[in-house]
């Protein structure tokens, strides 16, 4: 008899680990709809960069009282997802810090400074710098980058 139950219990186990997990991701009709989401749901009150990539991608740099963190927005079929990629960074007793972000087949670094770097793109009306390269052979992967405001959303 505790044989059939361990049995039951396993096989039940395994199955419920089989199944598929429905997704969870919004999807948002504009861009910027998406991008309102984000400010709303992290209390972004700093600055929001939008970057995007030699390789076609669409990934964020979001400051909220000198904690930063990284996301991306994808264009999917009916509208657009965002997704936060990290963890939140305090530079509030540092210079700087990079992001190890993972994105499909590429992973980026992207480093953020309060000291301008060769090669480092300022972020408007702030004290800060950004790069963001692969981290397979450090190849600098910014095609254009744009602020936005709340205000403008």
């Amino acid at each position: 008899m505790k044989k059939a139950i361990l049995f039951l219990l396993v096989w039940t186990l395994f199955l419920s680990g089989c199944t598929k997990e429905e997704s969870s991701e919004q999807i948002y009709q504009t861009q910027q709809a998406a991008i309102h989401d984000i400010f709303n749901q992290y209390h972004i009150n700093g600055f929001f960069v939008l970057i995007d990539t030699t390789d076609n991608q669409q990934l964020f740099l979001a400051e909220n009282k000198e904690n930063f963190f990284v996301g991306d927005i994808k264009e999917r079929e009916g509208g657009f997802v965002p997704r936060k990629l990290t963890a939140n960074i305090a530079l509030n007793n540092t210079t700087g810090a990079t992001f190890e972000v993972p994105i499909e087949d590429q992973n980026y670094m992207l480093t953020v400074t309060s000291d301008a770097k060769e090669g480092s793109f300022s972020v408007p009306n702030s004290n800060y710098y950004f790069d963001l390269v692969t981290e397979e052979d450090s190849h600098r992967m910014v095609d254009d980058f744009r602020v936005i405001d709340q205000d403008s959303l």
